[in-house]
């Protein structure tokens, strides 16, 4: 890690990471940016037990891209805990799109082509979420995007929020930023919606289309 330039040191980490999984494994870890979308893979975590995307919100999200990307494949995965690692790997880097919740999952994009898009929904504010995924997807020119939860938002981190659009901690007597972790509600709600509108937004302003066949 590049302590001067930490996004250098960032990209040449994740890089050499990739190369390094690439050679163990034998697995071509497309190197060059994405120019359309040709598959898309949605992880609903039904294996987590918590922020799952539900079955109503899940049809909804595969009739959107649908219209929008009727040329591209869609994949659906439910549990990636049936997979090895090396199976993780291989599926995430042949879809150059992601949606999922808020997770560790999310790390997988490390593996997807150099350039893909990733898009994370979370029951609470943008800050909360983006901050745990946006190093990888700088260092790796992903186009990472918070879409809002539709619900299960939890209206006691807003405090934080405020502070942390500042660049602050929050000054709240007895409290850090550690108060605010992950035994917190925020990230045990049942189910995690995306909000339809906003992601078919989103989508728009990427300019990618589906890939010819």
């Amino acid at each position: 890690f590049d302590p001067i330039n930490g996004k250098v040191g960032l990209k040449n980490l994740f890089t050499k990471f990739r190369e390094e999984i690439s050679f163990v494994f034998e697995i071509g870890l497309p190197p060059k940016p994405i120019t359309c979308i040709k598959k898309i893979l949605i992880y609903t975590r039904e294996d987590a037990g918590q922020r799952v995307i539900p079955t109503e919100n899940l049809y909804q999200i595969q009739d959107m891209i649908t219209s929008m990307f009727p040329m591209s494949e869609i994949t659906v995965i439910k549990s990636l805990k049936r997979l090895l690692f090396r199976e993780q790997v291989e599926l995430f880097s042949r879809h150059d799109l992601l949606i999922n919740p808020h997770g560790s999952n999310s790390l997988n994009q490390i593996f997807m082509p150099i350039g893909a898009i990733v898009f994370e929904s979370m029951p609470s504010c943008i800050e909360i979420s983006a901050t745990h995924r946006t190093g990888i997807s700088e260092a790796l020119s992903h186009h990472f995007r918070y879409i809002p939860s539709l619900e299960c938002y939890n209206r006691s981190l807003d405090k934080v929020c405020q502070y942390t659009r500042h660049n602050k901690m929050p000054k709240i007597p007895g409290k850090g930023w550690s108060s605010f972790s992950a035994s917190k509600g925020h990230q045990r709600c049942p189910t995690v919606s995306f909000n339809i509108e906003r992601l078919k937004y989103e989508l728009g302003q990427r300019y990618l289309q589906s890939c010819a066949h």
